[in-house]
C-alpha cells in the first residue's frame, strides 16, 4: 500500500501545475480569452482575481490528496504508456474540480462549518 500512496504523492505538484495552467492564481488576459472570449471592453483582472481564483485557490491549497487526478494518470500509463498520459493529462483535471466543486456544494447544503481545518469557503466569501 505504501508504494502506490507514493505514486500518487508524486503526481500531486504536476496536478496542481495543470490545475494553475488553468486556473492561474491571478488571473490574465489569456486565460479570460480562453474561457471567456475576448471582451467587449476589458476584463477587470484584479476583480476577477479576486472573486473567482483567491476564492478557487483558498479551498484547493488546503489540501486534498489529488488522488483521482493520479489514479487517473496511472491508468493512462498502464494501458497507453507515458507517452499517451502526457498527451490526454488534461483530462485528469476533470475528476478533481468536480470533485471539490461537489465539496463546495455539499457543504453549504449540509450548513457545514469547516472543510480542511479551515472555515468553509461559503462561511468566509459568502454564497
Amino acid at each position: 500500500m505504501t508504494q502506490i500512496v507514493e505514486e500518487l504523492n508524486k503526481k500531486k505538484p504536476e496536478i496542481d501545475a495543470l490545475i494553475e495552467s488553468y486556473f492561474p492564481r491571478k488571473q490574465t488576459l489569456e486565460s479570460m480569452k480562453f474561457w471567456c472570449g475576448e471582451p467587449r471592453y476589458e476584463y477587470d483582472l484584479e476583480a476577477i482575481t479576486k472573486s473567482v481564483n483567491e476564492v478557487i485557490w483558498n479551498f484547493l491549497d488546503r489540501g486534498g490528496k489529488r488522488w483521482r487526478p493520479a489514479m487517473f494518470l496511472m491508468v493512462l500509463e498502464a494501458i497507453g504508456g507515458k507517452e499517451k498520459a502526457e498527451e490526454l493529462k488534461e483530462f485528469a483535471l476533470v475528476s478533481e474540480i468536480v470533485h471539490n466543486g461537489t465539496l463546495l456544494v455539499d457543504d453549504i447544503e449540509d450548513s457545514s462549518e469547516m472543510r480542511r481545518g479551515k472555515p468553509c469557503t461559503h462561511k468566509i466569501y459568502g454564497m
